[in-house]
């Protein structure tokens, strides 16, 4: 398993660098990107949350059936979520800590939201 643990400390490396440049052109630079795409309700931070998540989720799996092919949908969609999970303690220590006084909530509200969501888009992956 020793393999499996690098490829998740990777990813999710990769994926909070991703993360941490897209929170600071989004809402810390003066790009002055807007929060929505123009007539929708989609928001922008969202949708490039859900690519970035996507993308290596794909690129994160299809190294681990290069490796071995004998990984079941439930343990693939078990790392996925690992990957993401360990990105979102990181990512929600840098940016949430020092925003809010309740912190905590928002802290433990986002890991699980996104760490759901992330199992989700592992999940349904494997079925296009």
């Amino acid at each position: 398993m020793k393999p499996v643990t690098i490829l998740v400390i990777k990813y999710s490396g990769v994926l909070l660098v991703w993360l941490l440049i897209l929170y600071w052109v989004l809402f810390l630079s003066p790009f002055n990107i807007p929060e929505f795409i123009p007539r929708t309700p989609i928001k922008v931070y969202g949708l490039l949350l859900t690519g970035f998540i996507l993308t290596i989720l794909i690129f994160s799996q299809k190294e681990l059936l290069r490796k071995n092919n004998a990984f079941s949908v439930g343990t693939l969609t078990l790392i996925g979520t690992t990957i993401v999970f360990t990105n979102e303690i990181f990512f929600l220590l840098i940016i949430a800590f020092p925003l809010t006084d309740d912190w905590l909530f928002y802290y433990i509200k986002g890991i699980i939201a996104t760490t759901l969501f992330g199992a989700f888009l592992s999940f349904l992956w494997h079925f296009n």
